[in-house]
């Protein structure tokens, strides 16, 4: 009697742990990615406009007040602003972790994953993806003095879309890739 026909057999499976290969058409193109850059960036225009527009004024306030306390939340202006920030990070921060994606790469049809095909996590997304890169930047900024350091690297990680991979700085950096969900 052969394991086929035994109802008691163990089950088996052919196992591939090879990396899923994918062709550049799998892969979400530069212009895909810099729209949704945009749209992910429009998102956070509006509480930073009314962020530096109330700075200036609380900058105004700084240099009249007289020695009193200063009590910055009683402004209804920056509680908005701050509500407004707490729920882009909410929306973010979900959309990433159910999809592994932002809102703008989520409307346009691509995401990110690790190299070897599974899903990318909110950890790596947020903290190797994006912050390793920008706490760098900041660091060069800091460390050779010269104002511009930062936008330099941030422009140079960009930039490696180019390249053959289609792969940023901070996707060499957590071992991720952005494709195409759908067509």
């Amino acid at each position: 009697m052969s394991a086929l026909e035994t109802p008691y057999a163990p089950p088996s499976a052919i196992l591939d742990d090879r990396p899923r290969r994918l062709s550049r058409a799998d892969l979400a193109g530069p212009g895909r990615r810099l729209v949704a850059w945009l749209v992910d960036s429009f998102l956070w225009l509006g509480p930073s406009v009314a962020g530096m527009l109330i700075t200036e004024d609380l900058d105004d306030y700084m240099r009249r007040l007289d020695g009193g306390t200063f009590e910055v939340l009683t402004k209804p202006e920056l509680g908005a602003i701050l509500s407004t920030v707490i729920v882009l990070l909410a929306v973010q921060a979900i959309s990433i972790h159910r999809g592994a994606c932002s809102l703008g790469k989520r409307l346009l049809g691509i995401h990110v994953e690790r190299l070897d095909g599974q899903r990318c996590g909110l950890v790596r997304y947020v903290f190797v993806r994006w912050f390793v890169v920008v706490a760098i930047a900041i660091v060069l900024e800091i460390v050779v003095g010269v104002g511009g350091v930062a936008t330099v690297l941030l422009i140079f990680d960009n930039l490696l879309i180019l390249g053959r991979t289609q792969r940023t700085l901070h996707d060499r950096i957590a071992s991720t890739r952005v494709v195409r969900t759908r067509p």
